[in-house]
């Protein structure tokens, strides 16, 4: 089941003091760390995490890379095929499209 992701943020081009808030809206799908298995509605354009961890994943290109020390309650900008199992320690990730 999809759920909405609405996640508000402040941008600014120059670093500016006078940055807009920017929302960014999401469906997002609950995912199981797996190896060798792809997200379910395919390749994702963001990560979320709800517990602090790492994240291993495919990335669109085929290549791999472990996230470290993600954060709690993080959208992670990151094109990828699969969330995999091993070293995998963040809790509560969705795929995010």
């Amino acid at each position: 089941m999809k759920t909405k992701f609405s996640y508000p943020y402040t941008t600014s081009a120059s670093g500016a003091e006078n940055a807009k808030p920017a929302p960014l809206d999401y469906d997002g799908i609950a995912v199981t760390p797996a190896n060798a298995t792809n997200l379910p509605e395919g390749n994702c354009v963001a990560l979320y995490c709800t517990g602090t961890g790492n994240i291993n994943v495919t990335l669109e290109s085929g290549a791999t890379a472990v996230l470290t020390g993600v954060p709690a309650n993080t959208i992670i900008r990151i094109a990828c095929s699969q969330v995999q199992s091993t070293s995998t320690t963040a809790t509560g990730i969705f795929a995010l499209y």
